[in-house]
Parts: C-alpha cells; structure tokens; sequence
C-alpha cells in the first residue's frame, strides 16, 4: 500500500502535467488570436484608416472555441468541389488583402473535428477534470499522468499546424502588403504619389 508521501508525489505529478497543458492550450490560443488578427487588413481609401488595429483587439477578447470556429469560417475555408475558393465581393472603399487557406471538404471536416474535439478536452480538464480522474490512488495518477502526456502531444501536433498556417499567412500577408505598397500599383488605383 501507498504511503500518503508516495501519493502525495503522484498526484503533484498529475498537477504539474494539467499545469503544463494548460500552457500548452494558452500557446495555442494566442497562436489562433496572432492568425486571425493578420489574415486580412484593409485601408479606407482617402482617410488611410488601417483595422488590423481593431481587428487584433477584437480577437483578443475571443475563447478558444469562438477562435476555432472563426479559424474554419474565415481562414481555412472549405473548397467547392471543383476546387475553387468561396466567392469573395471586396469593398470598392478599400485597398484591401484576405489570405485563405483551401481545404477538400473531407480534410476541412476532419481538421476542425479534430480542433473541436481537443478543445472538448481542455474544457473537460479545467471545469471538471478533479471530479472524474482517480487521484486516490498511485495507479488512478499514473493513468491521469499518461492521459494527459498524451494529450499535450496532441496539443503540440495543433500548435505546429497553427505555426503551419501563421508562416502562410505571414508570407501572403506579406507579399500583398508589399504590392499595396507599390507605388506604381497605386498610382494605377487612383492614389496620388506621396
């Protein structure tokens, strides 16, 4: 039998691994809200106003789900059968960029199955994870210890997609924002030369 020393040790490892995945989730969270407050921008014409600005504040204020669900809507968007993007009507107001990211429709499904279903596990491991796991025992630790070692691999797997897609935005982002800039590009707008 345990001794309340050799438990207490167990359970403190069970701790520390709910303490690291919860960094982990808090990486990835921050990795969501830095890709969707760059994906897009816009300039109003004539005032100069930019709203990544405004866009980054309002994700900021965003759960982890609502970022997931936008991820899926905006971002990483489902691609029609024969493999086009979604129809997209910019604003005749506005010089403006919007990075997406296609998906077949099978491999959309499964991608945000599969965010949705890790975001079901870190909600279950904040609100109610100390009522199911078994941390009255070395071997009810143990169990919870590997349960959650698993977990942040896939938690790691996500945030090295998220990285994935935050290089490609960034380098889209990036190559429109230097084209916006051209001033022959917007001299061809309408924009005087400054």
């Amino acid at each position: 039998m345990a001794t309340d020393s050799e438990l207490e040790s167990a359970r403190d490892l069970v701790f520390q691994g709910m303490g690291r995945n919860l960094i982990h989730f808090q990486r990835l969270e921050l990795m969501l809200k830095h890709i969707l407050g760059r994906y897009r921008a816009s300039v109003t014409v004539g005032t100069k106003e930019c709203d990544v600005a405004q866009r980054q504040s309002a994700v900021e204020k965003k759960t982890l789900g609502l970022l997931a669900g936008e991820l899926f809507e905006d971002l990483l968007v489902r691609l029609s059968d024969d493999g086009a993007f979604p129809p997209h009507e910019p604003d005749p107001d506005k010089l403006s960029y919007r990075v997406w990211l296609g998906l077949p429709a099978e491999d959309h499904a499964a991608e945000q199955a599969r965010l949705k279903g890790l975001i079901e596990e870190r909600n279950q491991m904040v609100h109610t994870s100390l009522l199911t796991m078994d941390l009255r025992t070395i071997e009810g630790c143990q169990a919870a210890v590997r349960q959650l070692d698993e977990q942040r691999g896939r938690i790691q797997a996500e945030f090295e997609r998220a990285r994935n897609y935050s290089e490609k935005v960034t380098a889209t982002a990036k190559q429109h924002l230097e084209k916006m800039l051209d001033p022959a590009f917007r001299k061809g707008l309408g924009f005087r030369a400054e």
